[in-house]
């Protein structure tokens, strides 16, 4: 088994890159940012092939936290955005269970963080049932905890915040009324990168976005921010 690791510094991600391409279309609300976002990508690959997505991820992982340990030092906190990607039975025992509850009985290494790290829920109700959404404070060092969940549920997204975000259940309902959309894209995620981009990440934020699969042999961690940003500096780029 071999892995082969990569790191790219993309300046400039609205123009053709090694990273990812982002639409002027897309951001024609706030023309500030055109041309000024940037993402650091790392990228394992499968040489040989026969490699899993979990064993690429924990490849990147490795070495995106060698590298993320320096702006922690500077006061950057890691946050899981978490969201229900499909509406949930509103019954007793879904309320009991809520999202916390419920994912630290799918994820029990989640239990080990402490239960200040977790913010308030956010409850939407419908015709179709409950949506809950939360923010957990992971910090760096669960990086590639951080990474297993955004794998496994696709209403999840990792944040890189130098800001505390508020934790109280109406601001977290705030942030997920900007970040998430009105209807399912066509991979059935309810989470706009775009909108987080746009309304969410200021001069020392970024999003973490995770991508590729085994499948692909290739799998890759972006750290989005504006090209302006510390982070970058901060991270020998």
């Amino acid at each position: 088994m071999t892995i082969r690791s990569r790191k790219i510094f993309s300046s400039n991600l609205f123009e053709e890159n090694d990273s990812f391409i982002l639409s002027d279309d897309s951001y024609s609300c706030a023309p500030e940012l055109q041309g000024n976002i940037s993402a650091l990508t790392y990228i394992s690959e499968s040489v040989e092939g026969g490699v899993s997505t979990a064993e690429l991820d924990e490849e990147n992982a490795k070495v995106a936290k060698s590298d993320l340990v320096k702006s922690l030092f500077s006061g950057y906190e890691l946050y899981l955005f978490a969201s229900d990607s499909i509406w949930q039975p509103a019954t007793r025992i879904t309320r009991h269970y809520g999202l916390w509850k419920r994912l630290k009985k799918l994820h029990k290494v989640l239990e080990a963080i402490n239960d200040r790290d977790f913010s308030q829920e956010h409850v939407k109700e419908g015709s179709e049932g409950l949506q809950f959404s939360g923010i957990a404070r992971l910090g760096i060092d669960n990086l590639d905890l951080g990474i297993a969940l955004v794998r496994d549920n696709i209403g999840f997204q990792l944040y890189l915040s130098k800001h505390s975000l508020a934790f109280e259940s109406e601001r977290v309902g705030n942030y997920f009324e900007v970040a998430y959309l009105k209807e399912l894209s066509f991979n059935g995620s309810p989470f706009n990168v775009d909108s987080f981009i746009a309304e969410l990440i200021s001069n020392n934020s970024a999003l973490v976005r995770v991508a590729g699969s085994g499948e692909l042999a290739e799998c890759s961690i972006d750290i989005i921010a504006s090209s302006s940003s510390e982070l970058f500096i901060m991270l020998d780029t």
